[in-house]
């Protein structure tokens, strides 16, 4: 199992570097890092005088960052899945695929997290370490590539792009703890907003930002700016013995492995189910009712019949050859027994049969 995982990993990443041009790569990273440093130096025109716009930045810097982690992985997964419904019929298993893809993609999200972390925080005015950062925006990338991955598996090719972005937009944008809050939020809302990765970044990266400004003159605005969030004040963390992140940060690493955990077992469902469908199926093409099995089965069958190779001319020959004789010759006689009568009767006198001559066609 370990050397198929080992040979899924060198196979996954050889293909990540076919399917992805340097040129498009390259303008990829540029984009990821402009768009950091562009979020990052509004947010520094923000302080001190505007801090209760800063959330909004925050939750619009969270956003594309997992934008720019997701989109990436869902294209390249949902790529190579493809191959996998055909391995998969000679018996490969979906563990080690599945898995090879995870840890192929560590790598990447965590150089996603440095460049992005670097340009965010150097452009910006922070009372957040950089090490902080970082460790919000890793986080975070887990959470924003599990998704991916999970949209993937259970969506057609064509959708699967859009889809992901939008769950993005949704989980980090409406569903980030902004509007509405959690101490404005009813109790389905307040489930949604506990179950958002994007709230939970939102609340690590503001509440630590502003329960530590340096100005006394304006840190009265982000204790207040945190109550009327609903999120945990210093004082509450004090008496608990955590940190702005510490919860945070443990809520986000189990929903980036849960959302994997996801994955692979929807990975495996699609796999017991393609076994049942015909051999043109694919997972985005033909589902289970009778009509696509009719489709599927009458594209083979006009596979099959144009397959077949037209007979040359030496065939037709034969073919019409035999056809002339059949209809030249006397029922219920071959032509064996006809040629023993003419012989018999003395070779003086032919038969009908005797004088037909059988020419064969010319070649058209």
């Amino acid at each position: 199992a370990l050397a198929q995982l080992g040979v899924q990993v060198v196979s996954y990443v050889a293909q990540q570097r076919r399917v992805s041009g340097a040129a498009a790569a390259v303008g990829e990273w540029v984009a990821m890092v402009a768009a950091a440093a562009f979020v990052g130096s509004l947010q520094k025109a923000q302080v001190p005088d505007h801090l209760p716009k800063l959330p909004t930045l925050y939750a619009l810097a969270i956003t594309l960052f997992s934008l720019f982690v997701a989109l990436p992985a869902v294209r390249t997964f949902g790529f190579d899945l493809t191959s996998f419904w055909r391995e998969a019929a000679v018996g490969i298993s979906p563990a080690p695929f599945y898995w090879s893809r995870v840890l192929a993609d560590l790598p990447g999200i965590c150089l996603r997290a440095l460049c992005f972390g670097l340009a965010f925080w150097s452009c910006g005015a922070f009372n957040v370490d950089l090490s902080e950062m970082i460790l919000l925006l890793l986080t975070q990338g887990l959470c924003a590539s599990g998704l991916a991955y999970l949209v993937a598996i259970t969506s057609p090719p064509s959708l699967a792009v859009t889809l992901c972005g939008v769950l993005i937009c949704v989980a980090c944008g409406f569903f980030a703890g902004i509007v509405p809050t959690l101490a404005e939020a009813g109790p389905v809302t307040r489930v949604a907003l506990n179950l958002s990765f994007g709230r939970w970044s939102l609340q690590c990266l503001a509440s630590a930002d502003f329960s530590r400004v340096p100005n006394a003159l304006y840190a009265h605005v982000g204790s207040q700016l945190v109550e009327a969030a609903g999120w945990p004040t210093a004082d509450e963390l004090a008496a608990r013995g955590h940190g702005e992140c510490d919860v945070p940060l443990t809520v986000l690493a189990c929903t980036g492995l849960a959302l994997r955990l996801l994955g692979a077992l929807a990975l495996v469902a699609c796999n017991r189910d393609q076994q049942h469908k015909a051999p043109l199926c694919t997972a985005g093409g033909c589902g289970g009712d009778d009509d696509d099995d009719f489709t599927a089965l009458s594209r083979v069958r006009s596979v099959a019949s144009s397959s077949v190779a037209a007979p040359g001319p030496r065939a037709r020959r034969e073919s019409e050859g035999k056809a002339v004789r059949a209809r030249t010759q006397p029922r219920g006689r071959s032509p064996r027994s006809s040629r023993r009568r003419s012989r018999g009767s003395g070779g003086g006198g032919s038969s009908a049969a005797d004088a037909i001559q059988v020419v064969p066609f010319p070649d058209r």
